[in-house]
């Protein structure tokens, strides 16, 4: 008989859960990444208290974690860990995702990037480097330094657009560090 009793809730448990794999405001990692709480009633249905609506994030970057969000009149901005990397995601009120922005080193930077990138600028090194994301396309801006100057350059689709060039004064000029 309580064989029985546990079946019967056990089933109406798994009948009120989404299937496996389904993207749904049910599901676990959905609530971890929304900042939802679950709590489970007597009936064994799952309810859900909303902190923060989810917006687009798990859209845009399903994999996206320690997620923090801000909010102001116009924009919403999730800041989170994804790759090893801090990106910080903006939205419209409406929870239409907007655009983001990656920072990355060097090393960090994806290989078709620095191969575009070392094949045009073969005497300079990068010194810093972002990613622009918006909902159709993806831009590195890299700055990029060498012994007389430096270089804010565009890396878009394997094209590289040369943006800024600042000179070095006399006294701040190096000896080339590359062969």
């Amino acid at each position: 008989m309580k064989t029985s009793h546990y079946i019967t809730k056990a089933l109406l448990l798994m009948t009120s859960l989404p299937a496996l794999g389904q993207q749904s405001d049910r599901s676990a990692y959905y609530s971890g990444v929304a900042n939802t709480r679950i709590a489970f009633p007597a009936t064994g249905a799952i309810k859900h208290v909303n902190r923060e609506k989810p917006s687009g994030l798990l859209r845009e970057f399903p994999m996206a974690r320690n997620v923090k969000w801000t909010t102001t009149e116009n924009s919403r901005k999730a800041v989170f860990t994804l790759d090893g990397l801090t990106t910080k995601a903006f939205y419209m009120p409406d929870s239409t995702f907007s655009y983001s922005l990656t920072n990355y080193t060097a090393k960090q930077l994806p290989e078709e990037v620095l191969r575009n990138i070392y094949q045009t600028y073969k005497k300079y090194k990068i010194i810093s480097a972002k990613e622009l994301r918006l909902p159709n396309k993806t831009s590195f801006y890299v700055i990029l330094e060498n012994g007389s100057a430096y270089k804010t350059i565009k890396v878009t689709d394997n094209y590289i657009e040369q943006m800024k060039t600042l000179r070095k004064s006399p006294e701040d000029q190096e000896v080339d560090w590359r062969p």
